[in-house]
């Protein structure tokens, strides 16, 4: 993250929000239910068949940059696939997701426990 000055900070845990539906699931019964967060839509390799597991079908976004600029180069939403990159990197341990749900009139809130991964044929996928 960077402070007010421009500077790269070290922010440790952060709070963050998470709203999206990923596959039209409900992102609050995949924490519930799966002790697992949905941090934005990955980019999907074009060299793999679709019939291919989760973790060979997606582009890993904690590959290094010159592979991810590779694999990359020319896509139409490589900013959006670069924010939720960047992003990964601050959710740590210890940090907060909140989850609105404005028609319950009530905010849930968890803790992440562990790092970034990729879930091969998640059960809500």
């Amino acid at each position: 993250m960077k402070d007010l000055n421009g500077d790269s900070e070290d922010t440790g845990p952060i709070a963050f929000f998470c709203r999206v539906k990923p596959q039209g699931a409900d992102i609050l019964s995949i924490c519930q239910n799966h002790s697992r967060m949905f941090i934005g839509w990955p980019r999907l390799r074009k060299d793999v068949p679709e019939t291919a597991g989760w973790r060979s079908k997606i582009v890993d976004p904690t590959c290094p940059s010159e592979e991810w600029a590779r694999l990359l180069d020319g896509e139409e939403y490589r900013r959006q696939y670069s924010l939720n990159r960047n992003f990964i990197r601050y959710v740590n341990p210890g940090s907060i997701v909140v989850i609105p749900r404005p028609k319950q009139g009530a905010v849930y809130v968890a803790r992440i426990t562990d790092r970034f991964e990729i879930v091969d044929s998640p059960p809500w996928g």
